[in-house]
């Protein structure tokens, strides 16, 4: 495989201890203002919030949505295991190379078959401009789903391909032994329109799906736009109905650090505790995501997105 050149992430003289030791992290100023800091009391949304004694509990874990914008397999999952030593669980192939894009993956596969025909071509959403056209596509004239012949849409190849790295890496000691490959099938109801005023829908979605499975819901991950740190944004996580075996991630990794004020970090780290303690599991461990995928994100700042993981859970145990 071939080598990928990182390039050196400046190192902040004035950084705190807990941020320092971050191999290479350039530091986020929304985490300077302070770590989040849990005074052992009940935060509720209520002004007579009673007394509540209580061990915080800050992100412990990572979690990675779509696609990592690096070379190949084996690149992602060297960087991931070098930079974020702590907190992996599930170890992502980064949907390099075809599917790099959404699902324009299988969209080309739904192209070449002859019961489909393009109604038009255009953006999906809301995105970069530079972002490859989507086409919409709809059943040509006499064809049903029942007739179509659907091909080999190529996942299952690519995971077998992707997991023989894995598992090499992982007898290798690259990847630590307790890390799970993590399988990803992108749809399209992945996307989401605008950015949502708080997690209301999105909790009501999580309901829904963990009351009609007939099995528990392993891991979910929440949106959260870079800039809300409000305690309005958060407070419908007191409604979640999920038991505290479903892992929770919450976005709070930004894709423009720079560009976020001082503290917002600390601060939602600490408005996602105190909603949690309102929902009927009440507190648990949870961890942080992106808010989607790194396939976007230039080639040169993914290792920095990578460190910005393990600063904020370095920051957080501060």
């Amino acid at each position: 495989m071939p080598e990928y050149d990182a390039p050196p992430i400046a190192r902040d003289a004035n950084a705190t201890p807990a941020l320092a030791n971050t191999r290479d992290a350039a530091i986020n100023p929304a985490l300077q203002s302070r770590a989040p800091r849990f005074a052992g009391r009940r935060r509720d949304m209520t002004p007579a919030a009673e007394p509540y004694e209580r061990t915080a509990m800050p992100p412990t874990a990572v979690h990675f949505n779509g696609s990592v914008n690096l070379p190949d397999t084996e690149t992602v999952m060297r960087e991931i295991s070098s930079r974020i030593p702590h907190g992996v669980r599930r170890m992502t192939d980064g949907e390099t190379g075809d599917r790099n894009y959404w699902i324009n993956f299988q969209i080309r596969k739904f192209e070449q078959m002859p019961e489909f025909e393009t109604v038009s071509v255009g953006q999906a959403y809301e995105t970069a401009p530079d972002a490859p056209p989507m086409p919409q596509l709809r059943l040509t004239e006499g064809a049903s789903a029942e007739m179509i012949d659907w091909p080999n849409l190529g996942y299952a190849d690519e995971y077998t391909r992707s997991f023989a790295i894995f598992e090499r890496m992982q007898n290798e000691g690259t990847i630590p032994a307790g890390v799970r490959f993590q399988l990803q099938y992108p749809t399209p109801l992945a996307s989401m329109a605008g950015q949502p005023e708080s997690l209301q829908m999105q909790v009501d979605l999580v309901n829904a799906a963990s009351s009609a499975a007939p099995r528990p819901l392993n891991f979910v991950s929440f949106t959260v736009p870079q800039g809300r740190n409000d305690i309005a944004y958060f407070e419908p996580l007191g409604g979640l109905r999920t038991g505290a075996d479903t892992e929770l991630y919450f976005a709070l990794v930004p894709y423009h650090p720079d560009d976020q004020a001082p503290g917002t970090t600390a601060e939602q780290i600490e408005n996602i505790d105190a909603a949690l303690i309102n929902s009927p599991a009440g507190p648990r461990h949870w961890g942080i995501c992106t808010e989607c995928g790194m396939g976007r994100v230039a080639a040169r700042d993914v290792p920095r997105l990578l460190d910005l993981h393990s600063q904020i859970l370095a920051s957080s145990r501060g």
